[in-house]
């Protein structure tokens, strides 16, 4: 098993300032220069300590490893089972509130349209709110008849202002769930 000395130690070599045991989270400029570092330790078969390997998936939740960690993270979320890892997989769907691109429409979508990746899938659903296709529109409509991600999938529907979802959105005034309401409401305003 890889230790964190050893991500320090190859912080360090790549540039990176960081006072040794402080977090991953805390690592000073240039960051950039981490991402490739984080991404390396992810992909590496012998490191399997999904705490460590959270940390690195939560470091990789910027902006500057938009397009350099996607197709890591992909893989990362397929390696492991709903069953045990839901959280894990659930902050790799957050990273990509970050890092998506119009690269990640196939990918994203075969996630969320997965029910067997239950709710680890909210917030790829929540990302698909920076692509505007015709098939994440279709997608998101879809997903507000799935429980799991329908406040999600209402939210990026407002986001992209689906105008062809109104309608099934406007249902969502009335539902028992306040979340959903408000969901709802907010979503509405934003599509006009």
């Amino acid at each position: 098993m890889i230790d964190i000395d050893r991500i320090y130690k190859e912080l360090e070599n790549a540039g990176v300032n960081t006072a040794k045991y402080s977090s991953l989270l805390a690592i000073s400029e240039p960051y950039s220069k981490a991402i490739p570092v984080f991404v390396e330790f992810l992909k590496n078969e012998e490191f399997d300590s999904i705490r460590t390997k959270d940390m690195l998936v939560r470091a990789l939740t910027v902006k500057e490893a938009k397009g350099l960690a996607n197709e890591t993270l992909i893989s990362e979320y397929h390696k492991y089972p709903e069953e045990g890892y839901k959280s894990y997989r659930w902050a790799i769907g957050n990273a990509f509130t970050v890092v998506i691109t119009n690269k990640d429409e196939d990918n994203i979508i075969d996630i969320v349209s997965d029910k067997s990746n239950g709710k680890s899938r909210q917030m790829f659903v929540y990302a698909l709110k920076a692509i505007k296709s015709i098939r994440v529109e279709n997608t998101l409509i879809d997903l507000l008849d799935d429980s799991d991600v329908t406040g999600h999938a209402i939210y990026a529907l407002g986001r992209i202002k689906s105008q062809k979802a109104k309608a099934k959105i406007e249902f969502f005034l009335n539902n028992k769930s306040s979340y959903l309401r408000r969901e709802a409401k907010n979503a509405l305003k934003k599509i006009g």
